[in-house]
């Protein structure tokens, strides 16, 4: 066999197992898929949305928020943080960016964490710290 047909075969190989690897592994959500999910997974079991989180006043949700676990707090704070500070289109995220209390909203919401949680977490803290200098 010469030296380019071995090239040929090895490059049709390669190609084979990235299009099996893509076959079986599963799809990643998009922020946006993921962001539109959990807003049904907390309607279901907290009864709150999204926008509820970010528009009502803490003072009425925190009821709600405490029925809430951590990481799924977490998983609000930076999917709402990512999806805001990406290029995403969706009525969800332009009416998030309208929200002019967004950025306290977030704050509001890492320190009720944290006053919740007795684990420190990295995201949220760079999270916290890039709000803050936005602010």
């Amino acid at each position: 066999m010469s030296k380019g047909g071995a090239i040929a075969i090895g490059l049709l190989i390669e190609k084979f197992q990235e299009f099996l690897e893509n076959l079986f592994e599963p799809k990643k959500k998009t922020k946006l898929e993921a962001l539109y999910e959990l807003d049904s997974v907390i309607k279901t079991n907290f009864t709150i949305s999204i926008l509820e989180i970010t528009e009502e006043r803490l003072e009425v949700i925190s009821s709600k928020l405490n029925q809430i676990d951590i990481r799924t707090l977490d998983e609000i704070i930076v999917l709402i943080y990512s999806c805001v500070n990406s290029g995403i289109k969706s009525e969800l995220i332009e009416r998030l960016k309208k929200n002019p209390s967004l950025k306290k909203r977030l704050l509001d919401l890492i320190q009720f964490t944290e006053n919740k949680s007795n684990t420190l977490s990295l995201e949220r803290n760079n999270i916290k710290n890039s709000l803050q200098h936005m602010l």
